[in-house]
Formats: C-alpha cells, structure tokens, sequence
C-alpha cells in the first residue's frame, strides 16, 4: 500500500556522514548521476544552535548524513568510493 509509505518512511541505509559541505555536495551529485535515489538529513546540536543566535552562525559545525534505500547501497557506496578515487 503506497499510503503506508507516507505515514511510515521507508528504512534508509546512511552512506555518508561528513562536516564538511563540499563533500556533502560532491556526494550528493555524484549519487544524481549514478540515478541513485536519496534523502538527506543536517543537523547541528542544540549548543550550536545556541551560538548561532547569538554570533550569526560563525564556525559552527553542521553535521549532513546521506541516506538511500537499503536495495540501493551497494551502488550507492561503489559510485562514492570511485568518485572519491578520482577527486584524490
């Protein structure tokens, strides 16, 4: 039922977790290429939070995960692993 699937996500498989957003964007465009559907999540902690009120964001560490479904992170994981091997 694909009503089920809009009230409960489907289970993900994190592939990615990183500080840094050039990465970040460097894997979410190499999974676009490679067809691989995903999701992501960012995320700073509460404290962050706190500190960026109150200095307008400056060196706070965001936290980004990608996640895709589990069929896909075989694939997912080999097309990160081999982008990773040509942007060295």
């Amino acid at each position: 039922m694909k009503l089920a699937g809009l009230i409960i996500p489907p289970e993900r498989c994190t592939v990615l977790i990183t500080f840094s957003l050039d990465q970040y964007m460097s894997a979410k465009n190499t999974l676009a290429a490679s067809g691989i559907g995903h999701r992501s999540l960012m995320k700073a902690s509460a404290r962050e939070l706190g500190q960026r009120a109150g200095t307008g964001g400056s060196g706070i560490k965001q936290k980004y995960e990608i996640r895709v479904r589990p069929e896909d992170e075989e694939r997912a994981l080999a097309a990160l692993r081999s982008s990773r091997g040509r942007n060295d």
